[in-house]
This record gives C-alpha cells, structure tokens and sequence, in this order.
C-alpha cells in the first residue's frame, strides 16, 4: 500500500472536533466562520466529511 493510500485510509477513520478543524492548516483557507456556524460543538467529524458539508453550504442557493 502506498503512503497515499495509507493517509487516505486514515483520513477516512479519524474524526475530529469543530476546534481541532479550525485550528487545522487544512481548513485555513475556509471562512472560520462559516465553519463555526455549520458544524456543532458536541460531534466529530472525519476530513471528507466536514469539507462535504462546507462546500454543501458555499455552494447552496440562496
């Protein structure tokens, strides 16, 4: 297995906190508030699953 298909396993299993996500390099180009107002304090979320729901709501039409 390669060293991509390692981080992407990995990816896809660690969740992680809305203030782990903030703080993380990965989402510094996001609008950190638009982080804060979608996703909730008391639940974790995987890499895939929290740029799914931001991309959700940037895309949305309003």
């Amino acid at each position: 297995m390669s060293k991509k298909e390692i981080e992407k396993e990995v990816e896809f299993v660690s969740k992680y906190t809305k203030d782990q996500i903030l703080n993380s390099k990965k989402f510094s180009t996001y609008n950190k508030d638009v982080i804060m107002a979608i996703l909730k304090d008391d639940c974790t979320y995987s890499i895939e699953e929290a740029e799914n729901l931001i991309k959700a709501f940037l895309e949305r039409v309003v």
